[in-house]
């Protein structure tokens, strides 16, 4: 079933966002600065979580002047949440508007912060994605190794795509 635009010709999430934006500040304890910008960020990770977007709702200044000041690497705690949430039409729409394709591994999305298992040197190691390279061809990972020195792994979709097949063929 196709999914009809709101009577305001957005989707349910920008809806929100701008709702949200538009009426923050008429609320008497919502004066400050801070608190508006929490009452938006807070509306933006609501979307994230649980409402449609449209695939070029981050065109939209409510949403793309707003995720990129979460702190974090320029819009990727909204990723986070969108995937932790697998909230697909949010995260291909910010895919969309970072000319990014996504990461997968193990049928989950790669984000800044997740937590994987990955081989190095013959040992599977806990490690975390911390970043995407600028052209989206790798992302960087860090592990402590045996030493508790830590060390970076920058990877790649081929070896994404590598690492599920042995992963496959060894639980066989």
């Amino acid at each position: 079933m196709e999914n009809p635009k709101l009577p305001t010709g957005l989707s349910p999430a920008l809806t929100l966002v701008k709702f949200v934006f538009d009426h923050a500040m008429e609320a008497s304890h919502l004066t400050g600065k801070y608190w508006f910008r929490m009452a938006v960020r807070d509306a933006i990770y609501l979307a994230a979580r649980s409402l449609r977007f449209e695939p070029d709702d981050f065109q939209s200044d409510y949403l793309s002047n707003w995720v990129g000041g979460d702190g974090r690497t320029y819009g990727e705690g909204f990723y986070e949440v969108a995937c932790k949430w697998q909230n697909l039409s949010a995260c291909h729409a910010f895919e969309r508007w970072k000319g990014r394709k996504p990461f997968i591994f193990e049928g989950q999305r790669m984000f800044v912060g997740r937590y994987f298992r990955w081989q190095v040197d013959n040992e599977i190691r806990d490690c975390m994605c911390t970043s995407f390279s600028e052209d989206g061809s790798r992302f960087i990972a860090i592990f402590r190794d045996e030493d508790k020195h830590q060390r970076i792994l920058r990877i790649t979709r081929k070896k994404l795509q590598e690492a599920g097949r042995a992963r496959k063929k060894s639980a066989h």
